[in-house]
This record gives C-alpha cells, structure tokens and sequence, in this order.
C-alpha cells in the first residue's frame, strides 16, 4: 500500500510518529481516508480547533461507532484540550461529558498508564466535565458530580476491578474540581 506523500510529510513532523494508539501505528490513522485531512492536522499541531464545521464534525467523530477511527479522535481530542477556549470549549465540554459516559472503559483502559503527561490530560478531562457539568447545575454540585460517577460506573459492565477504581479516582476528581470551580 501506497502512502500518500502529504501524510508522509505530516508524519515527519511529528515527533511521536512511531507511537502507537489502541495498538496501531500512527502510519495506520494518518493514511486511513475515513479520517479528514484537518484531524490529522490537528494531531500533528499543524491547525488548531475552532468553531468551524471541521472542528464540530472531529467532536461528532468522538463518539461514533466506528471502533476503528475513535481512538485517533479522542488522542486528538485529548492534545487540544490544554488550549481550548471559546466556542469550542462549550461544545468539547459537552462532547467530552457524552464520549465519557459511552464509553467508560475505553477512557479509562487509556488513562492506565502513569506517566506525567498522562496523569495531566485525566487531569484535564475531569475539569473540563466538572465544568460543563457545573454548568447543568450549578446549585447542587456534589450530587451532580457523584450522579455522573454512578452513571459511569454504571456503564462500564464490562470493566475490571482495576479499571472501576480508576473510574473512582475519575469521578472524585470530577466532584473535587466542580467544589473548586464553584468557589470561583
């Protein structure tokens, strides 16, 4: 198979392009044609997010069915959180919340590792939920907060004792986040 020169361009520019994401090589996604050319950009730092239909249409692609290309949109996702602002705050927020809540397992068997970076995008996914969620109710924070934990935990039949702790710490740290931003 053939790979077409503008990827191999954007996969020089990235440093990491010998990782892999749910077991396949970055070269995988970057040549996959299901995935548009401006969620490879985005990966590879070359465009940034916005409120244009690209960026909506890369959040709708988090949660869909598609077992074989969501794992690169939500890596993808995941390096625009630190710099999300504006319109695209509010709909990652919302998107961030929903794609938790599909798939609990898959989030968390991600976040498994321990590396700094790692332990920092959890850190970010669980203000940017406590956030959106804070703003669905903002009266009773601590409740909204533990009613989300129950729901994760909830729909993750298939997980394991490790992975339900892990969803846990997620959801503690989602409810010590929404006390936080409350007070602010």
């Amino acid at each position: 198979m053939k790979i077409p020169l503008f990827v191999c361009l954007l996969l020089l520019a990235i440093p990491d392009y010998a990782q892999t994401i749910a077991g396949k090589p970055l070269a995988y996604y970057m040549n996959e044609r299901k995935i548009p050319l401006f969620v490879k950009e985005v990966y590879a730092g070359k465009k940034q997010p916005s409120d244009d239909e690209q960026t909506m249409g890369m959040l709708d692609s988090l949660v869909t069915n598609n077992v074989l290309t969501r794992p690169f949109y939500f890596v993808t996702i995941t390096k625009t959180l630190r710099k999300a602002d504006g319109a695209y705050a509010e709909a990652l927020g919302i998107t961030a919340k929903d794609f938790v809540l599909r798939y609990p397992r898959f989030f968390v068997s991600y976040f498994n590792m321990k590396s700094n970076s790692m332990q920092q995008d959890f850190k970010q996914w669980s203000g940017l939920i406590a956030g959106e969620l804070l703003i669905e109710n903002e009266n009773a924070a601590v409740a909204t907060g533990e009613k989300y934990g129950r729901l994760l935990n909830n729909n993750c039949n298939k997980c394991t004792a490790s992975q339900r702790r892990k969803l846990t710490a997620f959801s503690q740290s989602i409810i010590s986040d929404m006390k936080r931003l409350s007070k602010l």
